[in-house]
């Protein structure tokens, strides 16, 4: 399953139902959560594949200047995909302003 889904990535990151890369956040987000959960049940994931995949999410949130609502599930989930991959701390930070 998982080479099937990374047949689908795109050079950007994103994925794809029926082909190579697309554009919607939510199943970008969807995928990396699987990769993730996968590589937390020590599945061999492609660390280039993933990375491409979390810098996707990455980029999505911080070039979003004003979520409206359609966008909005798509990007509380790669929050959450960032922040179970430990990389949303410091989007936070930079975004919303949390800090200590």
């Amino acid at each position: 399953a998982i080479e099937r889904v990374l047949a689908r990535q795109g050079n950007n990151g994103s994925f794809g139902l029926w082909g190579v890369g697309g554009d919607d956040l939510w199943l970008d987000a969807f995928v990396t959560d699987f990769l993730t959960r996968a590589r937390e049940k020590q599945f061999a994931v492609p660390q280039i594949a993933f990375n491409l995949a979390l810098d996707r999410l990455r980029n999505q949130v911080v070039n979003t200047s004003e979520i409206n609502k359609e966008e909005a599930a798509g990007i509380a989930y790669a929050l959450y995909v960032l922040a179970r991959n430990r990389k949303a701390a410091s989007l936070l930070v930079d975004k919303v302003g949390f800090d200590n």
